[in-house]
């Protein structure tokens, strides 16, 4: 194998096993695990002889990645090494196989540069690690399609783009980036047409890849389209910095980690954190890459890369960064930074073949090597602030502690009343919580009274304040106090950073107390 795929994907596997400790289990990253672990639910599933088969994990998203995991859960069982180890090895495979993509598309030293910038890109190797959307099966599926698609084999191809469409419906949103960036090799896209065999075996390939996802729309009538397709451009400004601060690999700064806070860093206890520290230190924070600058650059070099051979390539990956923007740009509720993630390979070859078609040599190599530089200190500033804050919000270590406080024991509900704190305890515990999640600012009060009054309950919650849903806390507790109850806390349950970030507690009858008429101390109550 090529040194240089071997390097960069290795670059990519150590930044993941780096940044992999720092982070818990947030519940995006532990959806895929429902199929397995929680009560079968009929509307994402179908029954064939009696058994129940998981299709998808809820309306746009497939159970592929349950599939795929389940004999890694069955042998190893399910904790954050398991969770991660496996999508971290994806990602080294992802950068291996878009070096092989980047080669044949536009020629060995822009795939060079390119595989380097995807293996040190801080937006890419952080939601890859934390798998957050889920999005690393995505990256892989997406990869080894095209490399397929450009050795000539459409069928596999086809079977891989169905997989991802059922793995994740917004794949949708590749798939017309790369109709659009298609239409740049015509002469060889009429060649197919012609050859209905091909065609055919496409057809045939997508249908199966993409069947599970089909005969769950077919059960439950377009359900994927009905839910979850709504155009909507009234927040174009908010995705556009979306996309700016995705590219520049910042827009996790805040996320992640609080960059705000400076009151309970701790000393670096580990040699890469003090490493890390002390570069961050010594250059006063770097919190932007230049690839945004990058891209800017390769618009405007466009008389450079104009006449060079490989000049499809470069097309291509700006028409398929356009096309699948745009759709991205209609979709309501989009624009994420793991909605954004998705288009980072093809924006990583259009500045790498940019780039390296600029003269003299020494410039492009001299722009090869800051861009790189520059994700790597943005990486690395995100790791030192990890040392030094620890993960926040939905992503807290906390969950862990959190996990081990929380008994198995049927005969206690454990009641969830914010976001963040359902998925991923079912997960940890295999299925073994008797857990429920209340939507304390939706549901019917008689719901949440009747939670409240079992005694057995147990809740669980983020700190007053620091809810994902603002207000649950406050409303939670005034319906309490109307059904005369109140708030007993149990525990704190602290983060490594000794921080409390969740809230363990139940809710108990408020005492009556005992009314007398001081007044006729002789007179007995009851009677006439």
């Amino acid at each position: 194998m090529n040194r240089w795929v071997v390097a960069c994907a290795g670059l990519a596997v150590l930044s993941g096993l780096a940044l992999m400790k720092y982070a818990g289990i947030e519940s995006d990253e532990a959806v895929f695990a429902m199929p397995l672990y929680a009560p079968f639910d009929r509307n994402f599933g179908v029954t064939v002889f009696h058994h129940h088969v998981p299709l998808m994990i809820f309306y746009y998203a497939g159970a592929l990645k349950a599939l795929l995991y389940w004999p890694i859960f069955q042998i190893f069982g399910v904790n954050p090494l398991s969770v991660r180890i496996p999508i971290i090895c994806v990602t080294g495979l992802t950068v291996a196989l878009w070096f092989r993509l980047a080669q044949r598309l536009a020629g060995a030293r822009a795939a060079r540069l390119a595989s380097l910038l995807l293996a040190s890109d801080p937006s890419f190797l952080i939601t890859n690690t934390f798998d957050w959307g889920p999005v690393a099966v995505e990256h892989l599926l997406l990869v080894c399609a095209c490399v397929l698609a450009v050795e000539g084999r459409l069928g596999a191809a086809s079977v891989l783009i169905g997989l991802a469409l059922w793995n994740k419906a917004v794949f949708l949103w590749a798939c017309v980036g790369l109709t659009l960036g298609g239409f740049v090799y015509h002469r060889r896209l009429l060649r197919v047409f012609r050859d209905r065999g091909q065609i055919l075996r496409c057809v045939c390939g997508f249908l199966i890849g993409a069947m599970p996802l089909i005969v769950y729309n077919a059960h439950r009538p377009l359900a994927t389209f009905r839910s979850n397709v709504h155009v909507s451009m009234g927040d174009m400004p908010a995705k556009l910095q979306s996309l700016r601060y995705t590219l520049d690999g910042s827009i996790l700064f805040g996320t992640i980690v609080d960059v705000n806070s400076s009151s309970d860093q701790q000393p670096p206890p580990t040699r890469i954190g003090r490493f890390s520290t002390y570069i961050a230190k010594s250059l006063g924070g770097v919190y932007h890459s230049l690839f945004f600058y990058g891209m800017v650059l390769g618009c405007f070099a466009l008389p450079f890369w104009w006449p060079v051979p490989k000049r499809r390539a470069v097309l291509f990956s700006l028409f398929f960064c356009t096309g699948a923007f745009a759709m991205i740009s209609i979709t309501n509720s989009a624009g994420a930074p793991h909605h954004i993630v998705l288009l980072f390979h093809f924006a990583q070859l259009f500045v790498a073949a940019a780039v390296v078609s600029l003269r003299p040599i020494w410039l492009s190599r001299t722009l090869s090597g800051t861009l790189v530089l520059a994700n790597l200190l943005v990486l690395n500033q995100y790791i030192a602030r990890l040392e030094a804050e620890g993960a926040q919000g939905l992503f807290t270590d906390a969950i862990y502690q959190l996990s081990a406080d929380l008994p198995d024991s049927p005969s206690s509900t454990i009641y969830s009343v914010d976001y963040g704190l359902s998925e991923n305890l079912i997960a940890l515990h295999q299925g073994k919580l008797s857990l429920k999640f209340l939507w304390v600012l939706s549901i019917p009060v008689n719901e949440i009274t009747a939670a409240i009054s079992d005694q057995k309950g147990i809740f669980i919650s983020h700190l007053r304040g620091h809810e994902y849903y603002q207000g649950t806390a406050d409303r939670l507790d005034v319906i309490a106090s109307t059904a005369g109850y109140r708030r007993k806390s149990l525990s704190f349950v602290p983060d490594s950073h000794h921080r409390p970030q969740f809230e363990i507690f139940r809710f108990e009858p408020v005492a009556v107390p005992l009314i007398t008429d001081t007044h006729t101390p002789n007179r007995q109550l009851g009677r006439n």
